[in-house]
């Protein structure tokens, strides 16, 4: 194999691996929206691929995490039917990943909904796995049980992996982290926003439920946008309003947005020099 062909297999492997990650990133940000009532698919959004590289950090870290077991269980048995039984931890892990999205609202306070329980769960449901094709790969086996269960560890892989990108998108992204609302590219945590839109539909909006007062929309929460609309909504995390609104507004009727993110408000403190030297003029 030459350097050119090295370096053909290298571009398409990274090709293929962004292309992946591109999907992930697209399937984590319209789960989110869809627990809002919304999906907007878009095929060119540079958003797919922030979000979806920041969730392969977090998915390799709970691999790297899962390696150290799978490695101390290689050591004690290389039986495939002893083996078998980790599938079953395997399962139920990633099964309590899709059980709590389907049952807790994004807002919950419950450990279940926080990053630690996504961890946890993520490297117990790798196990098997990540197992299976790690040996698959160092001493591949055609034996009838290795194929079994190899086979078994797609499927598994699969389903952990599903299960992974649904929690992770109802309970990690879109929501302010607990050391503040600081928002890393990838996150999408909501910003909150005044509108001015125009006077000609501000009367509709207003009747739609918008919080507006001389053709401002204030203090609602830019969640997305796409080419022609922004969307935004009343709370920036659904689940403390019971009707859950989410709304979408024409482009077209938007004259400025002023964003105020939460995590660039200064705290109380000693005032700046230059507001002690504007008090003592005074």
């Amino acid at each position: 194999m030459n350097i050119g062909d090295i370096i053909q297999n290298i571009a398409t492997g990274g090709a293929v691996f962004l292309g992946i990650v591109y999907i992930l990133g697209g399937l984590i940000v319209n789960l989110n929206l869809s627990r809002r009532g919304i999906v907007e698919y878009q095929i060119l959004k540079v958003k797919y691929l922030a979000v979806g590289i920041i969730f392969m950090f977090h998915f390799l870290g709970a691999l790297m995490f899962t390696i150290v077991p799978v490695v101390l269980f290689s050591l004690l048995t290389e039986n495939p039917f002893s083996i078998e039984f980790l599938v079953v931890p395997s399962i139920l892990a990633a099964l309590m990943l899709l059980y709590v999205w389907s049952r807790y609202p994004p807002n919950t306070k419950s450990f279940m909904g926080t990053w630690g329980f996504w961890f946890i769960c993520s490297a117990v449901a790798m196990l098997y796995p990540s197992y299976v094709i790690l040996r698959q790969i160092l001493l591949p086996s055609h034996q009838l049980e290795w194929v079994y269960n190899t086979l078994l560890a797609i499927l598994t892989g699969s389903l952990t992996i599903m299960a992974q990108i649904y929690h992770y998108s109802s309970f990690y992204y879109g929501r302010p982290a607990r050391f503040g609302a600081s928002d890393p590219i990838g996150i999408g945590i909501p910003t909150r926003v005044n509108i001015l839109c125009d006077e000609k539909v501000s009367t509709a909006f207003q009747e739609l439920g918008l919080p507006i007062k001389k053709n401002i929309i204030g203090d609602v929460y830019l969640i997305d946008e796409t080419d022609q609309h922004y969307i935004v909504a009343l709370e920036q995390v659904p689940g403390d309003d019971a009707n859950n609104e989410t709304y979408k507004i024409d482009k077209s009727l938007v004259k400025v947005i002023l964003h105020r993110p939460d995590h660039m408000k200064r705290r109380p403190s000693n005032p700046m020099p230059s507001q002690k030297k504007a008090v003592k003029d005074h």
